[in-house]
């Protein structure tokens, strides 16, 4: 049985982020992933030019908001 276009899938990808963003059509990298989850107010990210930074980011403020 699958959950595509599901209550079931929208329900899990309103509680997950990492499933919200693969909503999205996005997959995450391992420290996208990590910093999706992460829940600290303030967060440093020391990461190199052209991998996602700008996305991650304004995909977590829309699942926050």
């Amino acid at each position: 049985m699958t959950f595509e276009n599901s209550p079931i899938k929208s329900f899990i990808s309103s509680i997950d982020p990492i499933e919200y963003a693969k909503s999205l059509n996005f997959h995450p990298y391992k420290w996208q992933e990590d910093f999706l989850l992460d829940k600290s107010k303030k967060i440093i990210l020391l990461i190199s030019r052209q991998q996602g930074k700008s996305t991650i980011t304004a995909l977590k403020s829309l699942y926050i908001c």
